[in-house]
């Protein structure tokens, strides 16, 4: 990581649209490894010391399918892009299918060459790590489905817009997993709800972060305060605390500490 002055300076890309207007004006695909030089001189020379190149992730395909065919996202569409078609809707790069480089990326070796360009103009690499869910594709879904908040047959007739039922593989058994949510506002129906109540979810997210941090400098952290004990007990104390009872310490300075970079947060209500 690039030495940062005391009041550092942060260009956010969003990186899909980015691409496709890189590729536009080149007049072929380019990903994140064909970049040109002058456009990573443009930043170095503007006194950036970070990029957060925001959206970099595998997308799911569940959640895309989702944001395609949203009757209150539709109209917006036709707002601000009248015309629009299906592949101008990519996903949102806060529903995760795998912490991996999207395909539209470059794959690692994508993004690692723009690291590397990057560093060697002095900036630092900044990418996401959404902490409070995934995608209703990862895999996790089916192999560890215990790391969600679950419900039961009941829970989802009383609050069906709380839940995604999510069938077994055999066929046999229905899961109801939680969709992601801030205690405030209504669930987001595309993300599956990881339970932080459980030490399992815990590793399994620093593990996540270990493999970040050998690919950039630092990570944006969205919605970061859904995960500390006390707001993650307010919204869903009730579904897991019988369960695992109160997690021993806070998630974020276990994760600081054992995978170590740049920590940026998003966070509200006077955090």
């Amino acid at each position: 990581m690039p030495k940062l002055r005391t009041h550092p300076h942060l260009y956010e890309i969003s990186a899909w649209p980015w691409l496709e207007q890189l590729s536009s004006d080149a007049g072929k695909r380019l990903t994140l490894g064909d970049v040109p030089g002058k456009t990573w001189d443009y930043l170095a020379k503007n006194g950036m010391d970070c990029v957060y190149l925001m959206g970099v992730w595998k997308r799911s395909a569940i959640g895309r399918l989702m944001g395609r065919i949203d009757q209150s996202l539709i109209g917006e569409y036709d707002r601000v892009l009248p015309g629009w078609g299906m592949a101008d809707v990519p996903g949102s790069p806060y529903c995760i299918q795998a912490y991996e480089p999207d395909a539209r990326m470059g794959g690692w070796k994508g993004l690692d060459k723009a690291r590397k360009e990057l560093a060697d103009r002095g900036v630092g690499l900044v990418l996401d790590f959404v902490p409070n869910h995934t995608g209703f594709d990862h895999e996790w879904i089916r192999t560890n489905p215990d790391y969600y908040v679950q419900g039961t047959l009941d829970n989802y007739r009383e609050t069906p817009l709380l839940y995604h039922p999510v069938e077994s593989v055999d066929g046999n058994t229905v899961q109801f997993i939680a969709c992601g949510r801030d205690p405030f506002f209504p669930p987001w129906r595309d993300v599956a709800q990881l339970n932080y109540y459980n030490p399992a979810t815990r590793d399994a997210m620093i593990g996540v972060l270990s493999t970040i941090a050998e690919h950039c400098d630092g990570v944006r952290c969205d919605m970061a305060m859904l995960v500390l004990n006390d707001v993650f007990k307010q919204t869903w104390g009730d579904r897991v605390e019988l369960l695992y009872g109160p997690p021993d310490g806070e998630f974020w300075p276990a994760a600081t500490s054992r995978a170590p970079m740049l920590y940026l947060a998003e966070v509200y209500w006077d955090r």
